[in-house]
């Protein structure tokens, strides 16, 4: 049984992601053309496209309001690209590759890799950064949610 979902943080609804038991190409572009079209493409979720030293082809994707993008910067992109020639050199294999940027340069506290097209999009929800490469048929979900700050209540 198939049901709309709403989102009230970001005011946007999806078909349930239930549905989407797919796993995720190895296109990079593919993918991001999946999610545009998952989301109807909504401009809260971003993606930013950038290529790693050796020219790789990645994407980042988040939504907008529900993650840190000052975490996303200083835990996520900068230590990827200053960190993926050196470890380009010594990882074989792109699985290699990519194991090494969520085990070893990614900063953040809970790193995930992920293979199917609902895994992606629940990771979103939960506030993390989605990692796409091409040419792999898997991504990292990085830990990237912003909490909100309350004050101290009276009584």
């Amino acid at each position: 049984m198939e049901k709309n979902r709403s989102s009230q943080m970001t005011g946007f609804s999806i078909l349930s992601i239930t549905k989407h038991k797919e796993i995720l190409s190895d296109d990079l572009q593919q993918n991001i053309n999946f999610i545009i079209t998952l989301t109807g493409n909504s401009s809260d979720f971003i993606i930013r496209k950038f290529q790693e030293a050796k020219g790789l082809p990645m994407a980042i994707v988040y939504i907008n309001g529900l993650t840190d993008t000052e975490l996303i910067n200083d835990s996520i992109m900068n230590p990827i690209l200053s960190a993926v020639e050196a470890i380009t050199a010594q990882s074989r294999t792109l699985h290699e590759l990519f194991s090494d940027l969520k085990d070893k340069v990614i900063t953040v506290n809970g790193t995930n890799t992920i293979s199917k097209i609902d895994d992606l999009i629940s990771a979103l929800y939960k506030g993390d950064t989605v990692i796409l490469a091409d040419g792999l048929d898997e991504a990292i979900s990085a830990s990237s949610a912003k909490w909100v700050q309350r004050g101290v209540e009276e009584e």
